[in-house]
């Protein structure tokens, strides 16, 4: 299983030519790499920025655990922020001062991918390529590069360039798998439902949890400091991708073929529709009855999501110190 493991994390990462991303625990988990790795300078700009951030009271500093140093902790939330601002409905619908900010499209890039079995039902299909997530980040580095900009504008921008470059390296924040069961695209993995332990997930949301589900302060340190240990050390000998992707482009085509690989396991992966966990009232249709995530599978999705995310901690770190040095 050993080589198996080493052969699928070797062909993810080859160089191919060419919504939530993470849970919260997730993109915390990389901003507080990004924070360890800035230069004082940049650290410091962007401490100085998040106060200037137009929910920095409100959304940003809330609920700092009393052992936190508080500019830390709001940077880690700032990474979180554009989740934070997306709109809910009914008792815990957001004002329109939060949600405006939100930008769904942002955080994404729905790059089509063909399910093996299928390619003959979509031989002469255009399929399009949704989502504005390279976009995106080209805008917050323009923006928060330049200084003539008022600081609570800059602020916006570092958190969205937070959260969209850690949303860049999820998986399936890059494609949108096509097949009998998804005619119109699965959603980056929103609409393919699988079973992890007792329970029916969606392909997307397994991901998103690939980094861990604690909230405590204490977990986020203890996955960083496994991250640093296994990737961080040595990071451009450990992860050779820097040298050999170095845009933004570049980052989303490794993660797309990570999405191929690993993530649908190139049409082998076992799957349901996520409309058949739905309609499981009508249908009679049990937890059972949807295809569990096997051991093999699980392994090789830890080994992937966290090279990603020592990835995206690297690159972040590496474009803030530039965008934030003066």
């Amino acid at each position: 299983m050993r080589r198996r493991i080493i052969f699928l994390v070797c062909l993810t990462f080859c160089p191919v030519a060419p919504l939530h991303a993470w849970n919260d625990t997730g993109h915390k988990i990389v901003g507080l790499l990004v924070y360890e790795r800035l230069t004082p300078a940049a650290r410091s700009n962007a401490d100085a920025l998040l106060l200037a951030h137009p929910h920095h009271a409100a959304l940003l500093a809330k609920n700092a655990p009393a052992d936190a140093d508080l500019k830390l902790w709001v940077f880690l939330t700032a990474s979180t922020w554009p989740d934070l601002v997306r709109p809910a409905f009914g008792p815990n619908r957001k004002p329109e001062e939060i949600t405006k900010y939100h930008r769904g499209d942002w955080h994404y890039l729905n790059i089509p991918y063909i399910w093996p079995a299928d390619t003959a039902r979509f031989a002469t299909a255009q399929l399009p390529t949704g989502g504005e997530l390279l976009n995106a980040i080209a805008r917050c580095r323009q923006i928060l590069g330049n200084r003539s900009q008022p600081a609570a504008e800059r602020a916006v921008h570092l958190a969205w360039l937070l959260h969209l470059v850690e949303d860049l390296h999820q998986p399936l924040h890059s494609s949108a798998m096509y097949s009998a069961r998804t005619m119109k695209g699965d959603q980056g993995g929103n609409l393919v439902a699988v079973r992890r332990g007792n329970g029916v997930v969606k392909l997307h949301s397994y991901w998103d949890g690939a980094l861990g589900s604690g909230e405590s302060l204490k977990f986020i340190r203890e996955i960083a400091g496994e991250l640093r240990r296994e990737h961080l050390q040595d990071a451009r000998k450990s992860l050779p991708e820097l040298a050999q992707a170095i845009t933004p482009d570049a980052w989303i085509k490794e993660s797309y073929a990570a999405a191929i690989e690993t993530a649908y396991a190139k049409g082998r992966l076992e799957w349901r529709a996520w409309d058949d966990w739905e309609k499981k009232d009508k249908t009679g249709l049990k937890a059972t009855d949807f295809p569990a995530i096997d051991p093999d599978y699980a392994i090789n999705a830890r080994v992937v999501a966290r090279r990603r995310a020592a990835l995206a901690a690297v690159r972040l770190a590496d474009l803030l110190n530039e965008l934030l040095k003066q």
